[in-house]
């Protein structure tokens, strides 16, 4: 393989079939494809593989909008970026102690659970309740 055919395979022939090639290159890679049984079968089997790929497998279109989704965020990072000093001081601030209070309900959750774990063990238990299953 020469270095012609090596640069037309690696680089050019891709181009070539997209149709992304300024008029020369086009031209010299047609005149070239002529001439070359190796880059011409390349090239027949570059548009085999593509055929395939375009009639053959199935096109999975993405099932969530991630723009729609994105939209609003990017909206919002805009109008924050509008208000003035003292106005986003105060929205960060309402966003901190919002974390923080969260923060502390997922605190007293967890402690509470695991205060029922160990305090389970404790509990009290009347020996003459019957549980239903052993009333036979």
């Amino acid at each position: 393989m020469t270095a012609k055919c090596r640069h037309i395979q690696e680089t050019l022939l891709r181009d070539y079939r997209e149709g992304g090639l300024p008029a020369p290159e086009h031209e010299t890679v047609t005149e070239h494809l002529s001439a070359c049984d190796a880059c011409a079968r390349e090239e027949e089997q570059m548009t085999a593989m593509l055929a395939l790929l375009h009639t053959a497998l199935p096109r999975h279109e993405p099932k969530l909008d991630l723009w729609a989704e994105f939209a609003p965020k990017m909206a919002e990072v805009r109008a924050e970026e509008r208000l003035g000093v003292l106005a986003r001081l105060r929205l960060r601030a309402a966003r901190f102690w919002g974390n923080v209070a969260l923060g502390a309900i997922l605190f007293t959750q967890a402690v509470a659970l695991n205060t029922t774990a160990r305090f389970h063990k404790y509990l009290l238990v009347d020996p003459f309740l019957v549980p239903a299953e052993e009333n036979f």
